[in-house]
């Protein structure tokens, strides 16, 4: 089995980390990232161009990460009614 699965309580963590997360929407302009009108993180390293593609990145991990969850979800489930076949 690769070692990179993820176990019931590590996506249990993921899920928990998300709800403690500022509420979304989030989304980034030039550098910096905002969830409505406050800067959540203002990615200042490297040059602009990573850095807005990093804040881009993180601008949308949010909701990324939640909708994983419910593929992640969605596909355990599928798997679960395959095997009790």
């Amino acid at each position: 089995m690769d070692s990179r699965r993820l176990s019931e309580p590590e996506i249990q963590a993921i899920q928990d980390r998300l709800k403690q997360t500022s509420p979304g929407p989030w989304h980034s302009e030039g550098d910096q990232v905002f969830t409505r009108d406050e800067v959540l993180a203002d990615i200042c390293c490297g040059a602009i161009e990573q850095a807005m593609a990093d804040a881009t990145f993180f601008a949308h991990s949010r909701e990324d990460v939640e909708r994983l969850l419910v593929e992640v979800h969605a596909l355990q489930d599928e798997l679960k009614r395959y095997r009790e076949r």
